[in-house]
């Protein structure tokens, strides 16, 4: 049923509301989708009413949350009570440390520099999360413990040997519990104390155990003062195996807030020492070739498999549990996916057709909420109001604290700089190779969707009901307009922004209207398509050309895969290969469990597509 309008003054009538069923308010209403296009009248463009709420009703909200998970994450990644003085030795989640190591013998001595990055994790979750032989060797302790609390490092070395993870307990003093990495795997039961519940200098202590089925040890280890309130730690630490006693001399130096931050182990005239140097990340590509396929109309379906590969053990399935966010990819053809429990990003690369291979584990601190690839650097947002940068390899590149949430990924504005928004009603641009902030513009209020680029511009909605068009160089205003936008793109038809249900195209030159087109459906993707755009709906999609006709009708899609000449849309319970007119070239049912949730999270790769699942198994096409 439609509400009957009469014609207002100016030539032009609002199209009416619409509602299946009988409303006292019919001003709350979206317009009618069915009614036809509306073309500017000859006075200028129609102003097309926009439900009015009030702005900070669902800010508060999202801050609520906001607030809400960092709480949570604190909670669970704090010590055990402030009476523990080891607790206050550890570093904070996501904190990265540069090193330089050297080791061997006084006749010949190797140096490699790496980082080392920290994440505080607790219970059952945080174990089940590491790489798969750790974590068999440390779940029935954590099992027997459910509210465990864990301190893990994960240490990159530059020259490419691979990473070295150490887990430690830290609710009563410190202990390790395990290590595994290219030179094996270690497993301390009970844990070997680093650090007593109430270390201080002059402090004594010593433990013992069971380091696998015939291998024990027995550490002896004593705390003086050192610079900076810091504690040196020295002794001795027995590795026997039944046919033989290893004795290691170790010197360690813990600094508060900063963990282990010197570390040396001698064995005989063997030596390696690790110490704190400036950090020297690398310096990546920060740009990726376009994607084309050749042929997809001819891939065929194929399950894809998650394993991790480890020195001893050899390939098993990966574990943890993997987001919703979309996976990204990088120019060298790494794909990284977002953990939710342990909240780390896993790199993993392809072996053959059918299996994939986790590669590396990263750290950035908080809940990942927004990952994006830029050339071969990978950017994601955190809810601890940072945006933290890592290289193909999983190495911390640069972090920048932020004043306020940023829900929405990062987008490249050129080859060498990023464009990012976000709760605090800020636009600001960051060099993608190391950080350096650019230009910032702050809107009347909060963003929560991505800035779209293109035509010198970077177009961005605040939920006050604006949209803005900055200057990609400078970041002055161009010209804004009253729309609260669901959805954003520049492309063919100029600056499209979806209000309600319709879309509007503007002039990039000075945001005037070129035409307004209503469609049907709740948003859930606009992506350039050609000449045009694809507006995709839940119920129904359209790709509309550059003069607002319907060049193309198409299925309901939930979310929407572009590369350069071919389009992915993903439905309910299949998906349709597209070409950027809206040509139908395939249509590709989807498995039941790629159907579970709502969000259809893919990556295009050069030869296929990848769709994941709440699983490590994934569902691909390709040749």
């Amino acid at each position: 049923m439609a509400e009957g309008t009469g014609q207002p003054s100016g030539g032009w009538a609002p199209p009416p509301r619409w509602s299946p069923y009988p409303v006292q308010d019919w001003s709350t209403l979206p317009f009618d989708p069915l009614a036809p296009a509306l073309a500017p009248a000859a006075g200028g463009p129609p102003a097309v009413p926009a439900r009015r709420r009030p702005w900070w009703l669902p800010l508060v909200a999202l801050l609520l949350v906001g607030t809400l998970l960092s709480l949570v994450v604190r909670a669970a990644t704090a010590g055990s009570g402030a009476e523990d003085a080891a607790q206050r030795f550890l570093p904070p989640d996501g904190r990265a440390a540069w090193q330089q190591t050297e080791a061997g013998t006084p006749q010949q001595r190797r140096s490699t520099t790496g980082v080392t990055e920290s994440a505080r994790l607790a219970g059952v979750a945080a174990v089940f999360g590491l790489d798969p032989a750790l974590s068999a060797q440390l779940v029935t302790e954590a099992v027997d413990h459910p509210g465990l609390q864990l301190w893990r490092t994960v240490s990159t070395p530059l020259d490419g040997r691979g990473q070295t993870t150490q887990v430690y307990r830290t609710d009563d003093g410190v202990s390790l519990l395990g290590e595994n990495g290219p030179d094996g795997l270690l497993r301390f039961t009970p844990g070997l104390l680093e650090l007593p519940a109430d270390v201080a200098p002059g402090r004594r202590w010593q433990s013992a155990g069971t380091t696998g089925p015939g291998r024990s040890y027995r550490s002896e280890l004593t705390a003086e003062a050192a610079d900076g309130g810091c504690l040196a730690v020295r002794g001795r630490l027995e590795l026997g195996d039944g046919t033989g006693t290893r004795a290691l001399d170790l010197e360690r130096t813990w600094c508060p807030g900063r963990g282990l931050v010197a570390d040396a182990v001698t064995e005989g005239s063997s030596r390696t020492a690790t110490l704190p140097r400036d950090p020297a990340p690398p310096t990546p590509a920060t740009t990726a070739p376009p994607l084309r396929w050749t042929a997809p109309e001819r891939w065929t379906a194929r399950e894809v498999a998650t394993v991790a590969v480890d020195p001893q053990a050899g390939a098993q399935p990966a574990v943890g549990s993997p987001g919703q966010l979309p996976p990204v990819r990088t120019a060298s053809g790494v794909v990284v996916r977002a953990l939710d429990a342990q909240h780390d990003l896993v790199g993993t690369t392809r072996t053959d057709a059918g299996t994939w291979r986790t590669d590396w584990r990263a750290h950035p601190g908080g809940a990942v909420l927004s990952l994006a690839a830029l050339g071969d650097v990978v950017v994601v947002t955190t809810s601890e109001r940072a945006v933290v940068a890592y290289d193909d390899e999983g190495v911390p590149l640069w972090r920048v604290a932020l004043p306020e949430l940023a829900p929405t990924a990062a987008v490249a504005l050129d080859d060498r700089t990023l464009v990012l928004a976000g709760l605090d009603g800020v636009v600001r641009t960051f060099a993608v190779a190391d950080g350096r902030p650019g230009w910032t513009h702050a809107l009347d209020a909060d963003v929560t969707l991505a800035p779209a680029v293109g035509a010198g511009l970077v177009v961005v909605a605040d939920r006050g009901g604006t949209t803005t068009a900055l200057d990609a160089g400078s970041g002055a205003e161009r010209w804004s307009v009253p729309l609260l936008a669901t959805g954003l793109a520049v492309a063919g038809p100029g600056v499209v922004v979806l209000q309600d249900q319709s879309a509007h195209a503007l002039d990039p030159a000075d945001g005037r209207h070129r035409w307004l087109r209503p469609f049907r459906g709740s948003v859930q993707a606009l992506v350039p398509a050609g000449d045009g755009v694809l507006v995709a709906t839940s119920g129904a999609s359209v790709r509309l050309d550059r003069d607002g006709r319907v060049s193309a009708r198409l299925d309901g899609f939930l979310d929407v895969t572009a590369t350069a000449d071919h389009l992915v849309g993903w439905g309910r319970s299949e998906a349709s290969l597209l070409t950027p007119d809206g040509a139908v070239l395939a249509r590709w049912p989807l498995p039941p469990d790629a159907t579970l949730f709502g969000e259809r999270p893919a990556v295009a790769l050069p030869d296929g597509v990848l769709l994941a699942t709440a699983t490590w198994t994934l569902h691909g096409w390709s040749g």
